[in-house]
Parts: structure tokens; sequence; C-alpha cells
């Protein structure tokens, strides 16, 4: 086999890897109105430790809480504690579940929130890459055995871009739902995408002339 010198083969490759979110965030309301604000607290403390307790059961180790106390007509009272956490997805998909459950119409869920974690998406963007340079060197492979050639070494290879192909969702529920929430909404993965541009040598089959010695 011959390699020829300037005969090279150039290829793309395209390689991706989906990364589901690993953290939700939940952030939910607890309210109460009454007659006075020390029994709208009373009302709600019971159920945000509730909430807490079922938050960190579930695999948080944060929490944060803000109130919001409104004196209404006829001297009534109004609070509304909103209890915000971050946990595992799967955790936050079985809390408020169990809250729901538990709870029914005296918590709100207003928010889930998905997070990727950054050192999964690294992994993921290194796994697309090399499966978009394995594409590459498969189609190089391919496209020079078609013509009665040889790959040769590689000359080149680099990655013109790796994109998100997909984008972090927000998913906002009432309470009043029924159905568990980990039925009704799937968390949506990013998809990276790899695109590797490769050159490989291109080796001929044929044999080379020699000189003819002189006479």
């Amino acid at each position: 086999m011959q390699e020829v010198d300037g005969q090279v083969v150039e290829v793309v490759g395209v390689g991706e890897e989906a990364v589901h979110p690993h953290l939700a965030t939940v952030t939910c309301s607890l309210s109460a109105h009454k007659a006075s604000a020390e029994l709208c607290r009373a009302s709600v403390e019971k159920r945000r430790e509730y909430t807490i307790q079922t938050f960190r059961q579930k695999g948080s180790e944060s929490f944060r809480t803000e109130e919001d106390l409104q004196r209404k007509e006829n001297d009534r009272y109004t609070l509304v504690t909103v209890v915000t956490a971050t946990l595992p997805t799967e955790g936050a998909h079985a809390a408020v579940n169990v809250l729901m459950e538990k709870l029914g119409t005296s918590v709100t869920i207003d928010k889930i929130t998905y997070h990727h974690a950054p050192e999964e998406l690294s992994k993921a963007r290194v796994v697309a890459g090399q499966r978009a340079a394995q594409e590459a060197f498969r189609r190089a492979k391919c496209m020079t055995e078609a013509v009665g050639a040889s790959l040769g070494p590689p000359l080149a290879l680099h990655e013109e871009q790796c994109r998100h192909l997909g984008e972090i969702q927000e998913v906002q529920r009432g309470a009043c739902s029924s159905a568990p929430i980990a039925h009704t909404h799937s968390h949506t993965p990013i998809t990276l995408q790899s695109v590797v541009r490769a050159r490989f040598a291109l080796v001929t089959h044929g044999v080379p002339k020699t000189k003819k010695e002189p006479r």
C-alpha cells in the first residue's frame, strides 16, 4: 500500500448524548385566613413543619421559607408561607405526591424547576465528542473502501461545535389535580450534540513504479 502525498479524505461526524435533570427545586405555598395573626401562624406552622420534614426525608438538605402577612377587611388576617427546597429529581416527585396526598388543598405546588448538574453535563460532552469522532472514522473508512482504497492515519481532528438541543422546563401545577405529578409531567432531558471534522490520509493499493536501470 502507498500513502499518496496530498490525497486525503475529510469527513464530518455527529454524536449525541442525552442528560436528564438530576435536581429539582420545588416551590409550594401554605395559607391561612383567620381572625388574628397568631391564629394564622398556628394554622400554617404544623403544615410548614410537615412540608419541610417531607422534603428532608426525600433528600433535601436546604430550605427557604418566606412569609407574607396581610390584614384584610373586618379585622381578618391572611398569611401565606412559601417553602422552597432543592432535592434529587425523583425525590422531588415523591415529595410532591406525598404532600398532595396528605395535605390536599391545604398546600399549593406553585412551581417545579429542573436543573442539570454541571459535572453530568461535562461527562455528556465527552461522550458526545467520542461518538462524533467514532462516526467520522466509520464514515471515512466506508468512503475509502468504496473507491478501492484504504484509510490511513488521522491528520487532523477538530470539534466544530457542541450545542444543546433541548431546554430546561419549568412545570407549573395547581393543588387540585388528582394524578401524581410523576405520571403527568416528565422532566425533559438536554441532548448535547457534538460535530467533529476529521481528515485522514488516503492510502492506495497500487504498486509504486521502479526506475529502470541504465544499460
